[in-house]
């Protein structure tokens, strides 16, 4: 006879929807700011101590986003790849590169993947979020 008694459920859920996606735009504002940060550190990484070269920066750029966005810490050697637009070798001379660095480090060799180091999410000044999947 009463019609109305699922209006409560309806406007619960509704709510629950609503501070769901708050939460998520919140955390979206946080890691494009840490990525804006690491980005700006870039240019320091170029001179010395560290001297990264265009690619390794591209490079640690790509690692960095899927640590953000991806909510992973490891990203695979074919993805690098994807990404860079350059030849398997190519990407290994950067992978390299910045494993003697000490940005990136070796997480697993079949498939080939790499983590970013606590050396660089402290230089690029990221913070572990809430929603890691798992962590470095």
């Amino acid at each position: 006879m009463n019609h109305a008694e699922l209006t409560f459920f309806v406007i619960q859920m509704l709510e629950f929807i609503r501070m769901a996606q708050d939460d998520e735009i919140e955390e979206l504002e946080n890691k494009r700011s840490q990525l804006s940060t690491a980005q700006e550190s870039f240019g320091v990484m170029q001179e010395k101590p560290h001297a990264l070269s265009a690619k390794e920066i591209e490079t640690l750029n790509i690692a960095i986003q899927y640590y953000l966005f991806m909510g992973v810490s490891e990203i695979s050697f074919s993805e690098i790849f994807r990404n860079l637009n350059v030849g398997t070798q190519t990407t290994r001379k950067y992978t390299l590169k910045l494993e003697e660095k000490g940005f990136l480090k070796t997480t697993s060799r079949k498939p080939l993947k790499f983590a970013l180091t606590q050396k660089a999410l402290e230089i690029l000044q990221i913070t572990s979020t809430s929603s890691r999947k798992d962590e470095v």
